[in-house]
């Protein structure tokens, strides 16, 4: 989702995501934050618009989402649905939006700290993190401030009806070593932490749990500091969530070859967009992990 600052929004006069919002839209507003941010007291030299990762998901994972047919063409050796995301990202960091992928990973910047103490406006983030910003609040770790949650920006090349993003499991485990009663117990653990009751339990402290249902979500928002507004909300609950990850045979070299080779090279300014996508599927191509 899309964590906003309400505060800095208001503040600098510009309008906040209104849950309608493509790729483009939200450079708008980064640009209009940029100009308008210094006016409204914030420190041009420390002070962004936004905060883009380093991670090879925030540009990859919403590329392949968002995009019809790619995850089929992450099997077949075509990555050119890459190359709009990145020439947002290299977009962003060229116009400062953001800070740059080579002072991320070598100050080791963290979002945490700079949208919790309020040097970003915007953290397109996992839905996990209101539960880490509800609690940086009430100890002080993070400033006191008006926040909430926008659906993701879109593809603005994609028609779609709704909202499309990304996600990974985390999952429960039962050992193999267990037998009986130990069994039993733990298949019963198992099904009321993935059921509702489980759900509740998660969504009492802020975590956002797999099993959706009005009551779950009447749990979560009414956790103390959560933001409650009904965009909040509806960003909460309704989207059409993809894997992270194309699942399937060579998914983890596939993926690395793309993060060292395509993402690393494109983000650090090493190599052209065209240039890294031309080498990462060579070098996927060369592992014969490719479907024929």
């Amino acid at each position: 989702m899309l964590f906003y600052n309400k505060d800095m929004f208001e503040k600098a006069g510009v309008a906040a995501p209104d849950g309608t919002w493509t790729w483009d839209d939200y450079t708008k507003a980064a640009e209009e934050l940029k100009e308008k941010l210094p006016a409204a007291g914030y420190d041009a030299s420390s002070v962004y618009p936004m905060y883009q990762h380093g991670w090879q998901s925030v540009v990859q994972g919403f590329a392949v989402a968002q995009t019809d047919g790619a995850y089929d063409d992450f099997f077949k050796g075509d990555y050119s649905y890459l190359k709009p995301y990145y020439e947002r990202a290299l977009k962003w960091q060229k116009e400062g939006l953001t800070i740059d992928w080579n002072t991320v990973n070598s100050t080791k910047v963290q979002y945490q700290a700079q949208f919790g103490t309020q040097k970003a406006a915007m953290l397109p983030m996992g839905t996990w993190f209101a539960a880490t910003l509800v609690s940086q609040q009430k100890s002080g770790d993070a400033d006191t401030f008006n926040w909430g949650m926008a659906p993701i920006p879109q593809n603005p090349d994609e028609k779609t009806d709704q909202t499309v993003t990304f996600a990974d499991p985390t999952g429960l485990a039962v050992s193999s070593n267990i037998s009986g009663q130990k069994l039993a117990a733990a298949k019963e653990f198992v099904k009321w932490a993935s059921g509702e009751k489980g759900s509740e339990a998660l969504a009492k402290i802020g975590t956002t749990p797999a099993y959706f249902s009005d009551s779950v979500a009447d749990t979560y928002f009414s956790t103390d500091g959560m933001a409650n507004d009904d965009l909040s909300k509806k960003a909460w609950t309704e989207h059409k969530t993809n894997p992270e990850n194309p699942v399937g045979a060579g998914t983890d070299t596939i993926q690395d070859v793309l993060n060292t080779v395509v993402h690393s090279g494109i983000m650090s300014g090493t190599s052209s967009i065209d240039d890294a996508i031309a080498k990462g599927t060579q070098d996927i191509k060369d592992q014969g992990v490719l479907q024929q």
